[in-house]
């Protein structure tokens, strides 16, 4: 057992007791009670909504057509159909924390708790109380769409808060904003009681802010979503989603509790399991910290039968991504709890599709384990067809009992050499098939650049297995940081601006530069490679590229040392 604090997450207040699977859910401080922010019997309702110019009781369902109002409900209310359809801008229906019923018998096309149908109303908030679909049939339509308790189509600041709703119907959103942009969704608890998803391609989710695909500008934070079928919070562009928890219950593929098109996805809870459970899937030009997720796959799916689970996926292409003080648990298990089922999954599944893509994942702790030695439990699984040395891993905790790095398998190739930089990586020295960098899959390629990692509990850069027999290219590198300052050996005083090089074993040039104001220049240089594409040699191949020969040259000075790269190295040469 290895006890590691997290001091390099920057975001982080707590500490993480011990690497080994939680028997019990460690919560990091300072996260909200999100439950203690509902409506509902002995809690505050929701204050801070829009004021209007007139305010209009009302005491069953209808349409509200009247601009600037507020519409406050004085009763529980139960429709066979849609409850309330606003037609008008300016608008607060304020259920006073009273429960509305909606579709509660007969067979229906569609039917709405609150529908806002467009076009272009602004300006409407729903707060304040419970809605809840009855036991009427709702026919419904692609998407989750015609039977939801809260459907918004087109409109423009619009505020859902302060309501607890429930939904049951097959392929049902709970609350959709279809279309809406600056928008805000909040202090709300989302009941996913169904469990059927058609078309699984159309996307079911208990918050969706994005159908369409062109929402932007939104605040989705401090809600409750339980038992989500397949996507919990869905959101748009440049929006913000923060200290939500969602427990997701996947029943199709590609179930995400939080997916997000750009923006800032912080601070949230997240717990998974089903089919094929996934945390986080974040679009380009976003940011994602501050969350902790906890995964694990425990059903068996009827499209790909044992489909495994993922803390965050980035497929398909994305850029600019920033993602950073995380905490992300996946779990694994052969054959979980006896059933015959294999519980697997890789708790980072990434790729970056196109060379100049960049993503940066720093100061997160990442651990993937299973319980019994023998589960597949990859912690960061660069197999999505990678092309892109701008993928970078830095200053992580990485911790797994099966491969801290999974650089291929049957989804893809880990190709474009993505880098990880100053990363503690954790292993398990009591389990014989542990390897800290592996492949699954020989034919397609498996490479990457290790810089100046550290290694512990039987991690190490020898627990490589690239399966370098095969036929894809298998080339990893290992190496460190390397500081040198350079001093006039009379004055002492700092070098500035001369020319350096580096050249290393094998006599290539691996870098040039020029000294700074302080006569200092850095460089992260190889030590060796291990690679089965060495020219006329076949299998593994181990290459070592240092001693390196620094040059200085200043005016007509100019020096040469040797330096032996086997650690982060900082020297000082005089001229």
């Amino acid at each position: 057992m290895v006890v590691i604090s997290l001091g390099i997450c920057s975001t982080c207040s707590f500490a993480l007791a011990t690497l080994e699977r939680p028997t019990t859910l460690s919560i990091p401080a300072g996260y909200p009670d999100v439950a203690s922010l509902q409506p509902g019997a002995g809690k505050a309702l929701f204050k801070d909504y829009p004021v209007r110019k007139k305010i209009k009781t009302i005491s069953a369902p209808g349409l509200l057509t009247e601009n600037d109002t507020e519409y406050r409900l004085e009763q529980d209310v139960v429709a066979s159909g849609t409850a309330f359809v606003i037609k008008a801008s300016r608008v607060t229906l304020n259920l006073n924390g009273h429960r509305v019923s909606y579709l509660d018998k007969g067979e229906h096309k569609d039917a709405y708790g609150v529908h806002i149908p467009g076009y272009n109303w602004t300006d409407i908030a729903v707060v304040n109380g419970s809605i809840h679909q009855g036991q009427g049939t709702c026919s419904g339509s692609a998407g989750g769409i015609g039977c939801n308790p809260v459907y918004s189509y087109d409109a423009k600041n619009v505020l859902i808060a302060g309501l607890d709703v429930s939904y049951r119907t097959a392929e049902t959103s709970g609350i959709v904003l279809h279309w809406n942009s600056d928008s805000e969704v909040c202090h709300n608890t989302v009941d996913d009681k169904g469990n059927v998803v058609k078309n699984r391609h159309q996307g079911v989710a208990a918050i969706e802010a994005n159908r369409g695909g062109r929402a932007s500008r939104q605040k989705i934070h401090h809600n409750l979503v339980r038992g989500a079928r397949q996507i919990g919070i869905r959101s748009g562009t440049d929006s913000d989603v923060y200290q939500n928890e969602v427990h997701s219950e996947s029943v199709v593929t590609n179930s995400i509790a939080l997916a997000a098109s750009g923006g800032a996805v912080h601070d949230n809870k997240v717990f998974g399991q089903g089919v094929h459970p996934i945390g986080i899937w974040p679009g380009s030009n976003i940011k994602v910290y501050g969350n902790y997720v906890e995964i694990q796959s425990t059903a068996r799916g009827d499209e790909y039968g044992d489909t495994g689970a993922a803390c965050l996926r980035m497929t398909w292409g994305n850029d600019n991504v920033d993602v950073f003080g995380n905490t992300l648990i996946l779990n694994a298990e052969e054959n979980y709890q006896n059933s015959g089922f294999k519980s697997w999954g890789r708790a980072i599944w990434v790729g970056l599709t196109k060379p100049e893509q960049k993503a940066v994942f720093h100061d997160n702790f990442i651990s993937a384990r299973n319980r019994d030695g023998k589960a597949k439990a990859a912690a960061i699984a660069v197999v999505c067809n990678n092309v892109s040395p701008g993928l970078e891993f830095r200053k992580n905790i990485i911790s797994s009992n099966w491969g801290n790095v999974l650089l291929a398998d049957s989804y893809g190739h880990g190709g474009g050499y993505p880098r990880f930089v100053d990363n503690i990586f954790v292993g398990d020295s009591t389990i014989s098939s542990y390897r800290t960098v592996r492949s699954q899959r020989q034919e397609v390629p498996s490479t990457g650049v290790f810089i100046g990692n550290s290694y512990t509990n039987g991690a190490s850069r020898d627990a490589v297995d690239l399966e370098f027999s095969g036929s894809g290219t298998k080339d990893v590198s290992f190496g460190w940081h390397l500081t040198v300052a350079f001093v006039n050996q009379k004055t002492h005083l700092a070098v500035v601006n001369a020319q350096v090089t580096v050249v290393d074993a094998l006599g290539k040039m691996v870098f040039e530069g020029k000294t700074d104001r302080n006569g200092s220049i850095a460089s992260d240089l190889l030590e060796y490679t291990l690679s089965n594409a060495v020219s006329g040699m076949t299998g593994k191949q181990k290459t070592m590229l240092t001693p390196h020969i620094v040059t200085v040259e200043s005016g007509a000075r100019k020096v040469s040392k040797s330096i032996l790269m086997e650690s982060n190295n900082r020297i000082e040469i005089e001229l």
